[in-house]
């Protein structure tokens, strides 16, 4: 059932036709995350009673592990990173589509975005896997220049790195 959701099989739904039914929510999926994920179904109460202590370590009660489980849930931090890589790499695909997007959000001249768009793309403006200081700091630049920001930004106050993998810290 993992990309059957909302399949019929002999008047039966996907995820219904066993004792369990699975569900993946991988990206490139027909109903994909930002990140691997999934679902379980169960037909039986017990059996959902050991999936739900599966998914908490193997505990139902904090600290008692009556069977080996595991931990694999999608955090926030992660699907924040995940979600910008994929508008990243929409963008540096469909560079035009990304403009026209942005311009009518912002009300702003399609044909001078689509300019700004195709100079940024051709310059890996934007890093595809981290936070990237010198280029935010350009992005502030530009965003003075243009009139829509004023005063300063401390990233220190936005971005707490203690909560990102080290690959993803500010380059400085």
């Amino acid at each position: 059932a993992c990309q059957a959701i909302g399949a019929e099989f002999e008047g039966k739904k996907a995820g219904t036709l066993g004792d369990f039914g699975c569900f993946s929510f991988y990206p490139t999926k027909n109903l994909g995350g930002a990140g691997d994920g999934g679902l379980i179904t169960a037909r039986s109460p017990e059996h959902v009673a050991t999936l739900k202590k599966l998914r908490t370590h193997g505990s139902e009660i904090k600290y008692y592990n009556e069977l080996v489980g595991m931990n694999s849930r999608l955090d926030a931090l992660q699907a924040v990173v995940e979600g910008r890589r994929k508008g990243v790499q929409f963008i540096y695909q469909n560079p035009a589509a990304a403009a026209e997007i942005v311009a009518k959000l912002h009300k702003w001249d399609l044909e001078v975005t689509k300019t700004v768009f195709a100079q940024l793309v051709r310059y890996r403006y934007w890093d595809e896997g981290g936070f990237n200081l010198n280029g935010m700091n350009a992005m502030l630049r530009g965003l003075r220049i243009v009139g829509q920001l004023q005063g300063e930004v401390d990233w220190n106050q936005l971005i707490d790195e203690r909560f990102l993998p080290a690959e993803l810290r500010l380059k400085k």
